[in-house]
């Protein structure tokens, strides 16, 4: 009993100095620093002011480390830090989440993403919940503040990047992605939801093909969100040594002509672009998200654009040169380093090129265009007069030559609205259709 009472009364003891110190303990930062905005290491107390002793866990090593090194990620990044305050047996926890600045972020557009964040909701048809998904689903792709909303899918099988849901012969978890961005900052937030069994697996319906679309990629049925991507730097330098593009040889397993075209279940929203799509699949230009699923609403990035591009034309070329983002492990590596090794694309800065970042119009035309070039495949043509387009201003410098030609060929028109949207980003759909009008 005494020994019962002693281990009572130690355990006490420790309690009490563990309270203690869970109150008192703090971050240290540097000066100009706070749990705001943290710009470099922070101090990390390793014992109590009562006698306790303190560990720490973060929930993101790679930018705060348990020792309070710091690593500025590319954009503010939130990370929660937990203490551990024990003394012998007694132990409790103190919690504190900190904002490290990123090297590229600015303020406003942070918090018009965060502010984005923290208010969406994925939209359920009526009588489905998270817990119990029947139907498709509303995924905004549209913020407040000039903010664009891209989706994602851990399942793109059963729920869509745009909604669309397609149940199977079991219950099916997924987790979408909402990834919020204006201007240069990004952030993500996900949800996780259950997809009901059918009661039986489902077929997956056939996409009628439509007539050929007249006019190319100006945008089609359907408007490209507003948010812009980084431009173009100035056209790359030629090389001393100037590579050549050289068209590949037929390899024989072209099937253009095959009447067994593939079919995507997510594109009857998108009828404008549905020949397109199947006859570049076909072809073996494009390629679907998942086996059965094109994504036709998900902006298309700058180096998959580029590799469309390569296929589209076959280009080929010793590699001379690439940037420092484009590197040997990523799956875009040749194609992209063989198109600048062209002098097809350049890049945001001298040495990167964004490769992961949605494509803007006015590139997606700047790179066709130098392609085409390449490949002496320009014809005289009478020049548009882009002054007809309200928002013709917007057009940047550098890509001026390539929306005019592309513009006067009738293969990029304007919106309904007499707008071009040189800086909207380009969706999946959208670059089928662009492509289908150079193929023709």
């Amino acid at each position: 009993k005494v020994n019962i009472k002693s281990r009572q009364a130690m355990y006490e003891r420790n309690a009490s100095i563990v309270a203690m110190d869970v109150g008192n303990v703090e971050i240290g930062y540097a000066p100009g620093d706070s749990a705001e905005s943290v710009t470099v290491d922070v101090k990390l107390s390793e014992a109590g002011d009562s006698g306790s002793t303190i560990s720490w866990e973060s929930d993101n090593e790679a930018v705060v480390y348990t020792n309070g090194r710091v690593t500025r990620p590319e954009y503010d990044t939130d990370v929660t830090l937990t203490a551990y305050i024990m003394k012998g047996n007694a132990v409790d926890t103190k919690k504190f989440t900190i904002t490290v600045k990123g090297v590229n972020s600015t303020a406003p557009d942070a918090e018009a993403v965060h502010s984005v964040l923290n208010a969406l909701e994925v939209g359920y048809a009526t009588g489905d919940s998270a817990k119990s998904v029947t139907k498709n689903l509303s995924l905004p792709t549209v913020g407040t503040n000039d903010t664009t909303i891209t989706w994602t899918s851990t399942q793109p099988a059963v729920i869509t990047p745009y909604g669309g849901v397609v149940r199977q012969a079991k219950d099916t978890n997924v987790t979408l992605i909402a990834v919020v961005s204006k201007g240069g900052y990004s952030d993500q937030r996900t949800f996780d939801v259950t997809v009901k069994a059918a009661e039986q697996t489902p077929v997956n319906p056939t996409n009628g093909q439509q007539s050929a679309i007249s006019g190319g990629g100006g945008g089609g049925g359907g408007a490209a969100p507003s948010a812009t991507t980084a431009p173009e730097a100035t056209l790359a330098p030629t090389p001393t040594a100037e590579p050549t593009a050289t068209e590949k040889p037929e390899t024989g397993d072209n099937t253009s002509g095959s009447t067994d075209k593939k079919r995507f279940i997510d594109i009857d929203d998108v009828p404008w672009a549905q020949n397109a799509i199947n006859t570049l699949a076909d072809d073996g230009v494009i390629s679907g998200t998942s086996e059965n699923t094109y994504s036709p609403h998900n902006n298309i990035r700058r180096a998959d654009f580029v590799m469309l591009l390569v296929k589209l034309y076959k280009l080929d070329s010793e590699i001379t040169e690439t940037f420092e983002d484009v590197t040997e492990d990523k799956y875009y590596y040749s194609d992209v380093s063989k198109a600048k090794s062209l002098g097809i694309i350049s890049g945001i800065d001298e040495t990167h090129f964004s490769p992961e970042s949605s494509i803007s119009r006015q590139d997606m035309m700047t790179m066709t265009y130098r392609a085409l070039q390449k490949l002496n495949k320009t014809e005289e043509v009478e020049e548009a007069d882009l002054t007809t387009f309200k928002d013709y201003t917007n057009i940047s410098g550098y890509a001026l030559d390539g929306v005019k030609y592309l513009v006067s060929t009738n293969v990029v028109h304007g919106d309904t609205d007499g707008n071009l949207n040189p800086k909207a980003n380009t969706t999946r759909a959208e670059t089928a259709v662009f492509l289908f009008g150079l193929a023709r």
